[in-house]
């Protein structure tokens, strides 16, 4: 019996702005769509994303150099009420983007409003895949959590330590960088920003967290957000553009545009 090739199309055909209405099984293959983009996009980084790439890499290593300093000027202050209050607020904070987008997606279902349909969608979607990015990284990384060594240094790859970076953050700046992006708007930018950096102080002051840590969560969502939103633009002006195709060569990422 001949050996058939395996055609595994999960990106063609498929709405890049799904409604809320359409059946379950369109919109698991739409965010699997994304998924699969998201995961291969650094193997379309050109020179510019490389320097910005590069200048992540430097920022969190900057940032790392003064770990220990700060966790050493929040420890006073542990069991403060302000830190109990900041940290109720980590906790509720990185739930944001689901929470605010299924407001977005009731008035997008009342209004017939395509944006706001949008706009809910890209909330539930970073929230997922921020979230499976993050926990792969930690996985890999095993970075131990302040609160169990005062070495930030100490890493464990697989070992279960979860430090780097923090989920909190990446969920919180996920769901900034959408509604930021979605409405360009001062009055939107500010506050999203503001409210997801308190995220990420919050899991300073709880001691779960080192500085860099932070900083990287931070830069892990608003990437995942940007990159999504950006795929689906070019999804919208593509439908058909890419898709995974595993034969006995092995699997390839063919695209169309």
């Amino acid at each position: 019996m001949k050996t058939k090739s395996v055609f595994l199309f999960l990106l063609i055909n498929l709405n890049p702005f799904p409604s809320f209405a359409e059946a379950p099984g369109s919109l698991i293959k739409t965010t699997a769509r994304d998924g699969a983009a998201l995961v291969s996009s650094p193997f379309r980084l050109n020179r510019g994303d490389m320097k910005m790439v590069a200048g992540a890499g430097a920022t969190i290593a900057f940032a790392a150099l003064f770990d220990r300093p700060f966790e050493r000027h929040l420890s006073p202050h542990r069991n403060s009420a302000s830190a109990t209050h900041f940290r109720r607020m980590g906790d509720l904070g990185q739930l944001a983007g689901p929470a605010v987008g299924t407001l977005f997606a009731v008035q997008g279902w009342a209004a017939g409003n395509d944006k706001s349909k949008e706009t809910a969608f890209l909330s539930y979607e970073s929230f997922l895949w921020s979230g499976a990015l993050c926990g792969g990284i930690k996985y890999a990384v095993g970075r131990e959590r302040p609160s169990l060594s005062s070495d930030p240094f100490h890493f464990r790859p697989a070992s279960g330590n979860a430090s780097f970076p923090s989920g909190h953050t990446t969920a919180a700046f996920a769901a900034a960088t959408v509604f930021s992006e979605q409405y360009p708007h001062w009055a939107v930018i500010i506050p999203s920003y503001a409210a997801a950096s308190a995220v990420g102080f919050s899991r300073m002051v709880a001691n779960q967290h080192w500085g860099s840590d932070v900083v990287a969560g931070a830069m892990l969502g608003t990437v995942v957000s940007h990159t999504l939103r950006k795929w689906h633009r070019q999804s919208k002006k593509n439908p058909d553009q890419a898709f995974i195709l595993i034969d006995p060569s092995g699997l390839r990422w063919v695209k169309k545009f």
